[in-house]
């Protein structure tokens, strides 16, 4: 999910404890800060940290004014040689390459079972493509295709594995940041400095970005370190997708109304239940019905 996503449920997450609440009324927002600044830490700590210290072995820097996808593609079929012949995994990025202050010069590489391809995705290039054919079969454990766009640009780590080879998507997301002991540590840290409910406030901010994380396909390391694999996510939609992100963000800001209104009419508990389950499920149909019919 987006940042402004997880923000928003950190808040979502931080009105239903009545501690914020009155203290936000009293002239003391801090809880619905922080819990707001804890939905966005996990991948704050990966994308402004972690990505920067990850090991890399191969680089991938495309010439834009001369971009020849034949001789990326024949560059990454090494690095999954080099990945085997060694028994190693073997990381590469996907240099990103700016051609002005505000465009990015954009390719992809695709793994398609033994394939490699590579291509520019521009309207004047789109169906250039370079192919270079590896020995051994593919297996994403994400996305087939991975786009270099801006900033630092993906990581994509080949694993060696017999009969075929691994290609891990940013490994390096998603592992301890996301973690529910990570979520425990910095809840207690913040429980000393303030008190146990603006504590357990953080825990369950923090812990509603994993859990929206889960909904996803990568999954996370959950229960990093007592197991450092990532458990699988549920895969019901892409952290990109534009329905997903601001149907959480509709949701986060009902509930965040809906507990301000029970706040005030405690006596009112169903109606502030359906401030958010109305329009939920208006939303859900409108979804259903618009899928129903483009498949048409």
């Amino acid at each position: 999910m987006k940042g402004i996503t997880h923000f928003c449920a950190g808040i979502a997450v931080a009105s239903c404890f009545p501690y914020a609440i009155e203290t936000a009324v009293s002239g003391n927002p801090i809880c619905f800060v922080i819990a707001g600044i804890m939905g966005i830490i996990p991948d704050t700590i990966d994308f402004k940290f972690l990505c920067f210290i990850k090991h890399i072995d191969y680089r991938i820097i495309p010439e834009y004014d001369n971009f020849d996808p034949d001789i990326i593609a024949e560059e990454v079929r090494k690095a999954v040689e080099d990945c085997h012949l060694t028994n190693k995994k073997r990381t590469m990025r996907l240099c990103s390459v700016r051609m002005s202050p505000e465009k990015w010069f954009e390719y992809s590489i695709s793994f398609r079972g033994k394939e490699i391809i590579v291509k520019e995705n521009s309207k004047e290039n789109s169906s250039k493509k370079g192919v270079a054919t590896a020995v051994l079969p593919f297996h994403c454990s994400y996305d087939a295709t991975t786009t270099a766009t801006i900033f630092v640009g993906p990581t994509i780590t080949l694993v060696p594995k017999d009969g075929y080879t691994q290609v891990d998507f940013i490994d390096w997301h998603r592992g301890l940041s996301h973690s529910f002991v990570m979520a425990l540590v910095l809840s207690l840290l913040i429980a000393i400095f303030f008190n146990i409910t603006v504590g357990i406030i953080v825990f369950s901010s923090y812990c509603s970005h994993i859990l929206l994380d889960q909904l996803g396909h990568m999954g996370s390391a959950i229960f990093w370190p007592f197991n450092k694999n990532k458990t699988s996510g549920y895969s019901l939609c892409h952290s990109i997708s534009r329905f997903a992100n601001v149907f959480t963000v509709a949701v986060s800001t009902l509930v965040v109304f809906a507990n301000l209104f029970y706040f005030q009419y405690p006596s009112q508990a169903l109606n502030a239940f359906r401030i958010v389950l109305i329009p939920t499920i208006i939303i859900l149909l409108y979804k259903k019905i618009k899928l129903t019919i483009s498949s048409r």
